[in-house]
């Protein structure tokens, strides 16, 4: 039995179990190879992997292309194409990412950050949708800057000590631990109401608080989460959003990722220290967002970057 179910009958019928990599790479790559072989079903009527090739590539990433999609989710595409179509038993020779004139791959070149509208928007939507997690899940990640696997996993003991000691305490990427100071009212709200909540349904200390607390409960509340922005984000999202751009900042990324809120956070947060003097701010902000370093970090503000 395959580790994964998909949309596509091809790679429904191909897959097979591996442990190679991390399980949330093994999941993105999963979902970009089944987004592929349903492609090939539809436009070439594929009915098995070996018989796709070459062809089937070049016609994808010219979709991908056609639809707007940067040259890096072009390029992670096309990680998890290959990585599949090997270990489900594809001989033919795919093409390699020269030959399919990739434009360079550009990093922080955008501003994902949501707005503020948008994000009020967002809440008032998944609210009335009855999709409390979400609600949580947009708030936690505006206001403290988790990734969406950090929302995900958090536990009600970590807002408990949150209350208690004034931070947010998280493992993220690489298994390292990080704290996110809590430092304004909008914070300290969220975190009360989250304990209300945790205590209306009577959940224990080592409970995740929006995910299910049974096998794979957060992987499946990582997938809801994004999947809900995918398919509501036409709701909330300003039209005009790409004229929201200041003097010397990035342009504004016409679509909204769960990502995005991050990038709110950190910008938010970034304002905040300068205005309280804090001497340092980027590599301050950097330990809050857990990059431990400013180059990184400085993806995620809206200031152009100098050449």
């Amino acid at each position: 039995m395959s580790d994964f179910l998909g949309k596509s009958r091809i790679a429904n019928a191909a897959a097979i179990k591996t442990n190679v990599g991390s399980f949330g790479t093994r999941i993105r790559y999963w979902n970009a190879f089944d987004r592929f072989c349903l492609f090939c079903e539809k436009e070439f009527h594929c009915q098995k992997v070996q018989n796709i090739s070459a062809k089937h590539v070049y016609a994808y990433v010219e979709k991908l292309k056609s639809k707007g999609a940067s040259p890096a989710t072009i390029r992670t595409e096309l990680c998890g194409i290959r990585f599949f179509y090997k270990i489900c038993g594809g001989k033919n020779k795919l093409p390699e990412n020269k030959s399919l004139k990739l434009l360079p791959r550009e990093i922080g070149v955008v501003n994902r950050a949501w707005l503020v509208a948008e994000i009020n928007k967002a809440i008032s939507v998944a609210d009335a949708m009855g999709r409390t997690d979400v609600v949580f899940g947009i708030r936690i990640g505006w206001r403290f800057g988790l990734r969406i696997h950090e929302i995900a996993k958090l536990r009600v003991e970590d807002v408990t000590r949150a209350v208690t000691r004034g931070e947010v305490c998280v493992k993220g990427k690489g298994g390292y631990v990080r704290s996110i100071p809590v430092e304004t009212p909008q914070q300290k709200k969220l975190l009360s109401d989250l304990y209300k909540y945790a205590r209306m349904n009577n959940l224990q200390p080592g409970d995740c608080l929006i995910s299910e607390n049974k096998y794979r409960g957060i992987d499946k509340e990582i997938k809801s989460l994004k999947n809900w922005v995918i398919n509501n984000r036409k709701k909330f999202t300003y039209r005009n959003r790409t004229k929201f751009v200041g003097e010397n900042e990035k342009p504004r990324m016409e679509t909204l990722t769960w990502h995005g809120l991050r990038y709110t956070y950190a910008q938010e947060r970034k304002q905040r220290l300068i205005d309280s003097g804090v001497k340092d701010v980027e590599r301050n902000l950097s330990e809050s967002l857990g990059h431990h370093r400013v180059s990184v970090t400085k993806i995620y503000t809206a200031e152009k970057k100098h050449k």
